[in-house]
């Protein structure tokens, strides 16, 4: 009876597979008729009808595949762009024999090309090597000698950015990555970081924060930073990692990316008080395994924060804690008192705790906390034990000798120094550490041993402010006698080092990224070959002015605009071999204008001989348009935001992002349950969905002829609507609610003139004169392709969308992916923030993934006809 029951299920299941495929078959875009071409002049005519209501692109190629017309493209049905016909599946459309220029086209003979069904697939990556890194500030080291590397997002500001995790081998090869995790861990291991889940169940992150790139509720500053850069985290032998964030809560994950509690931060580890801070914490395992040891905890704010003088002791069953050693209110330099203990470390039922104001290591009994003895050292800040030979690794300061004025006695040695045991004090090894050029030093130097190699390593992570080098992970072996540096791999290929612009450039083929402020590689697309290092020397200006080369456009023969922030620098000039060159009819390359302020945000366009600009005027931003000689043709755009993003197509119609939503929605459907309702008001980032609101904007379409926003007024926002057309201003208006100066709830504007306006733009990223809590100079970009198709990150659901000109939805791509994820066919997607497009290929930067995702634009049916 059971053989038969299975057989009948494995019977209706295969029917309903095949029936299914059967479906998805008679939905696939296909030809009803194949495209036919007649000549027609020096053009054509070329008909085709849809089997279904799909999307199609139509082009005309010349004999070597290249296109020299995009002739229409956009979703059939009610409301496809011109000069598809509405309500029809068989079309037939005039080509006149140009190209797009307008010009009569070149390189014959010529086919037609008609797609259906645009069906991107995941093709690879660029700038993609795992072995390479940002700067490493923080290291665990487990059983097995695998390392715990925590990195910092190479944000283009330094005040943002958050942490990350990967896995390193004993060579420092990378491993795996564990923070964000990965695509394939079971939701319920990532459901305490507030992940949600998508229609297919697949996982989709929470952004906590824009700032710190975070999709963790570990963010406590305002600027989202997640940890300290002098933390010491530890691993167990499980391969459980712990660390400490600021508020002093405690973190952990496994060795697979997985949450082991319910909640991802526990409760401040020093509860009874309420400024404590992170601070610079480390961290030791209690002999059993069954709880940790924490010390370095500060209280008060960032940057004036002191010592809290005491241990902690956190039972790991439950993240309950108590204070072990010490007396908060009581500072003091013996026994089991303290001014600022720093680091742990365990061995023989022993807690050793370095005390670099006492100048000793003091040594404790796990058992009771009673005071065993210490070793001393010259202001020791790290310490750590190999329990097979009983030495102890200190990393000792030695200031110099006169104090200055201030009373304060610089540093002026970091030394890594190797004890015998902590009893006999003998001093076996001695290495001097990089410096790091910040004096007096709280404890910048971190050591990690690795206590099971043989012969045992000391891993020493990068160093905040140190030159170059020394911000990067160092390892020493330790021969017995003297410290031996390991020369570690660097790779020396290009890598992404958190890739963010792209450009296009389509009169040439080549692909631009940006990877730092003015530096980028370009590619020749069609070989994908690196072609060289385009950077352009630094500007002139103040603080976070020297990016000459922020934003980059590529004029008609090569050369090259750029668009920064700094002084009578807005815009300039250059050859293609990066030497100024001059404004027509002027004798500088520069404007006298400065620019917005340009880390990332994207400002300028160029169509053409003509540059469309956002300036930094005061009151009213406005995109405005010049010619080559700096003279302004016409205002496209009145009154845009600090943060709009303006985008061209072939016509003359601007497409610019800006923060509004509608009325009766604050975010995407997508979120409709699954984020509880937004609050009537709050103004305090920390509070829950502030990113999301942040994040989420519009892209609107206005014609050539110009549109308008009208703002809530306030004493620093003003409107300004002189010269726009008189059938703009006094047209119809939309209104919108948006997220004004970084507070909720929104304010209500206008929209003057557009076309159309496609709410789900994001990560929208605007800069506020409030400072840096309520903005974000990590900028974003969307592309417009020759046909108007617009391709736009939706970074907060890991995907890109697709809409043509007419604002019909034709596709999206992509799926949530950390470093790990490499296949596809869906694009793994860390933090898509820019899309560039070609007529081949979408390319993604993901500043997470550090790499560009390279995306293949196939189509599901693909038909072409000769012009004879």
């Amino acid at each position: 009876m059971r053989k038969l029951l299975a057989m009948v299920l494995y019977f209706l299941l295969a029917v309903h597979a095949d029936a299914t495929a059967a479906g998805a078959a008679a939905d696939a875009a296909r030809f009803a008729q194949a495209p036919a071409v007649t000549k027609d002049g020096a053009g054509a005519k070329i008909a085709f009808e849809a089997a279904v209501e799909t999307d199609v692109a139509v082009q005309i190629e010349d004999a070597q595949g290249k296109v020299v017309r995009h002739l229409a493209a956009g979703r059939l049905g009610k409301n496809p762009p011109p000069p598809l016909q509405a309500g029809a599946l068989k079309q037939e459309l005039a080509w006149d024999g140009t190209d797009d220029a307008g010009k009569p086209a070149e390189g014959g003979p010529f086919k037609a090309r008609v797609r259906l069904g645009l069906k991107p697939v995941f093709d690879g990556f660029l700038l993609y090597e795992p072995d390479a890194s940002p700067p490493i500030n923080a290291v665990a080291v487990r059983a097995d000698g695998k390392l715990y590397a925590f990195y910092r997002d190479p944000t283009a500001n330094g005040n943002q950015g958050g942490f990350k995790i990967r896995i390193l081998d004993r060579e420092a090869k990378y491993v795996k990555q564990i923070l964000p995790f990965g695509a394939d861990l079971p939701y319920e291991k990532v459901k305490a970081t507030g992940a949600f889940q998508d229609e297919q169940g697949r996982t989709v992150p929470h952004c906590h924060n824009w700032h710190s790139l975070s999709f963790y509720p570990d963010s406590i500053l305002a600027r989202g930073r997640s940890m300290s850069e002098f933390c010491s985290p530890v691993a167990g032998p499980d391969g459980r990692l712990y660390w400490l964030v600021d508020d002093a809560r405690l973190c952990c994950i496994d060795e697979d990316g997985g949450l082991p509690y319910e909640t991802f931060l526990s409760e401040p580890i020093a509860g009874d008080i309420k400024d404590a801070q992170g601070g610079r914490p480390a961290l030791a395992l209690s002999g059993d395994g069954k709880a940790l040891y924490v010390s370095g905890i500060c209280r008060g704010a960032w940057g004036a924060n002191k010592p809290v003088p005491g241990v902690w002791k956190v039972d790991l069953a439950t993240r309950k804690s108590a204070l072990f050693l010490g007396k908060v209110d009581e500072p003091g330099t013996e026994k089991d008192r303290f001014t600022a203990p720093r680091g742990l470390c365990v061995m023989d039922g022993l807690l050793f705790v370095a005390d670099p104001a006492a100048d000793r290591v003091a040594a404790f009994k796990e058992s009771d906390g009673a005071f065993a003895g210490e070793l001393k050292v010259t202001q020791p800040h790290i310490v750590q034990a190999d329990p097979k030979t009983k030495a102890l690794y200190v990393c000792s300061y030695v200031p110099e000798a006169k104090p200055n004025k201030d009373g304060k006695a610089r540093t002026k040695d970091a030394l890594l120094l190797k004890y015998a045991d902590w009893k006999s004090g003998k001093e076996t090894a001695k290495l001097a550490l990089p410096s790091t050029g910040l004096s007096p030093n709280f404890g910048t130097h971190r050591i990690v041993l690795d206590s099971n190699a043989a012969p045992p390593l000391v891993w020493v992570p990068g160093l905040p402010y140190a030159k170059e080098g020394a911000n990067f992970l160092n390892c020493y072996r330790d021969t017995g006698a003297a410290f031996e540096e390991v020369k570690l791999a660097r790779p020396k290929g290009h890598w992404g080092d958190g890739p963010r612009d792209l450009l296009y450039d389509r009169a040439h083929g080549d692909l631009y990224v940006k990877v730092q402020g003015e530096k980028w590689y370009q590619f020749e697309e069609k070989t994908g070959k690196f072609v060289r290092t385009v950077q352009f020397p630094k500007n002139d200006g103040g603080p976070y002015m020297g990016s000459s080369g922020s934003q980059l456009g590529v004029e008609p023969n090569g050369d090259y605009i750029t668009h920064c922030w700094g002084k009578d620098s807005g815009l300039m000039r250059w050859t293609r071999d990066l030497k100024p060159k001059k404004w027509d009819g002027q004798e500088t390359h520069r404007t006298e204008w400065g620019g917005m302020m340009t880390f990332q945000l994207n400002y300028m366009e160029l169509l053409g001989d003509l540059i469309y600009v956002i300036k930094p005027e005061q009151g009213p931003h406005h995109l405005d348009v010049y010619d080559k000689a700096l003279k302004k043709t016409k205002r496209a755009v009145w009154n845009v935001r600090r943060g709009s993003v303006p985008r061209v197509d072939a016509q003359g119609n601007v497409y610019i992002t800006v923060p509004i939503r509608p009325l009766d929605r604050d975010l995407p459907a997508f979120f409709d349950g699954k984020l509880e309702k937004i609050p009537d008001y709050f103004n305090s980032i920390g509070m829950q969905h502030y990113w999301y609101l942040y994040m989420h904007g519009s892209i609107v379409k206005f014609p050539a002829r110009g549109g308008a926003f009208a703002w809530i007024e306030s004493d620093r926002e003003k409107n300004d609507f002189e010269g726009l057309p008189a059938e703009v201003k006094d047209g119809p208006r939309q209104k919108f609610q948006y997220f004004q100066m970084g507070h909720y709830p929104h304010k209500t504007c206008e929209v003057l003139g557009a076309e159309w306006v496609r709410f789900g733009y994001s990560p929208y990223s605007e800069t506020y004169p409030a400072g840096t809590p309520v903005c974000m100079c990590e900028g974003t970009g969307f592309d417009v392709d020759p046909y108007g198709r617009v391709f736009y990150p939706n970074l907060c659901q890991f995907r890109v969308e697709v809409i043509d000109t007419n604002n019909n939805e034709i596709g999206r791509f992509g799926r949530y992916g950390n470093q790990d994820a490499k296949d596809g066919p869906e694009p793994p997607l860390g933090w898509p923030a820019y899309v560039a497009v070609s007529d081949t290929h979408a390319y993604v930067s993901d500043t997470v993934g550090l790499r560009v995702v390279k995306v293949k634009l196939g189509y599901e049916a693909d038909e072409a006809a000769e012009i004879k």
